[in-house]
This record gives C-alpha cells, sequence and structure tokens, in this order.
C-alpha cells in the first residue's frame, strides 16, 4: 500500500488524464513492487548463504574459545584461595590479562503477582507497591468536548493519507 501524506505539488508529478491510464499505473505500480519483492528475496539468499559461511568458518574457532574460558575457569576454581589471597582479592592479573570472580546483583522474581499484592496490602507493606498514574487517551477521544477544556490537550484530525492497492492474488496452499 502506497500512502502518499499531505498534497503533492502538480508540477513536480504529471498527473493520469484518465482512467484507462490510472488502471495502467496501478498495474504498473504492482508490478514494480514486485519486482523490489523479487531483488529482495535474491539480496536475502545471497545475505543466508553468506551468513551461513561464515558461522561455519566462525564454529571452531567459537569452541577453542570455549575450552579456553573452562580451562582458565577450572583452574581458577580448585586454587581460588591461593590466587584470591583467601578471599582477600577478586582480581587475578597475568602477564597477558586477567580474571575475575563477580558477584551479581540481586534479584527479585515474583511467581503469582495478583497473590503477593494482595499479600503486600494486608500486611500493611505499600512501601513496596508501585502505582503509576497515565492518562487514558482513549477516553479523551471519546470525550472531547469535556477533554478539550483542560489546559495541555488538544485534540486534533490525524490526517488524510491517499493509498493504492494493487490486486494480488495468492496461491491456495501456500506455505
Amino acid at each position: 500500500m502506497t500512502k502518499v501524506k499531505g498534497s503533492l505539488r502538480p508540477t513536480q508529478y504529471q498527473a493520469a488524464s484518465s482512467h484507462e491510464e490510472v488502471e495502467d499505473l496501478i498495474k504498473e505500480l504492482g508490478e514494480k513492487r514486485r519486482e523490489i519483492v523479487r531483488i529482495e528475496a535474491t539480496m536475502n539468499d545471497k545475505v543466508a548463504d553468506i551468513k551461513h559461511e561464515h558461522e561455519m568458518q566462525a564454529q571452531p574457532i567459537k569452541d577453542d574459545i570455549e575450552q579456553i574460558i573452562y580451562a582458565v575457569q577450572a583452574f581458577a576454581e580448585v586454587n581460588r584461595s591461593e590466587l584470591t589471597n583467601n578471599g582477600k582479592t577478586k582480581t587475578v592479573k597475568f602477564a597477558t590479562g586477567e580474571f575475575a570472580w563477580r558477584a551479581r546483583p540481586p534479584k527479585v522474581s515474583l511467581r503469582g503477582k495478583p497473590k503477593i499484592l494482595d499479600a503486600l496490602k494486608k500486611l500493611g507493606l505499600q512501601r513496596f507497591i508501585r502505582t503509576s498514574e497515565e492518562i487514558d487517551k482513549e477516553a479523551l477521544l471519546k470525550e472531547k468536548d469535556v477533554a478539550t477544556q483542560v489546559t495541555g490537550i488538544t485534540i486534533s484530525s490525524a490526517g488524510e493519507d491517499f493509498a493504492i492497492n494493487p490486486y494480488e492474488l495468492e496461491i491456495e496452499g501456500k506455505q
């Protein structure tokens, strides 16, 4: 679907002069769009082939990286006490790089949010409940006259779009 916002300058484009010409132009528009789809499909096939080829080249290297990480981590865990001076440090430096143990930040998991909310309310723990207020735009549109009396609210037309839809058929049983 082609959408044109606003108005076109008449001197910029040649207007169609008959129903037949409009039909021909819509047919041509459909052909051009299908041509773009074919070009994009060819491009995506080539990109997929290139991506697959490079992923295959990278996989043995990724496997090597995984093995290296495992070997260093296994050494670090076995020798952690010695390497960290009995836990006084978390970073261990070598001539070629360093590794470190980092505590992950705490994470809250919630199961059954409605029950949790009820329990927090019953226990008087409102400080753990966040309430957010937002303006209901659908309600404003339903009552435009009342809504526009409030300073800061303006309701305007969304404008008009022009759309051209060439007819296209799909093959039955398409996958």
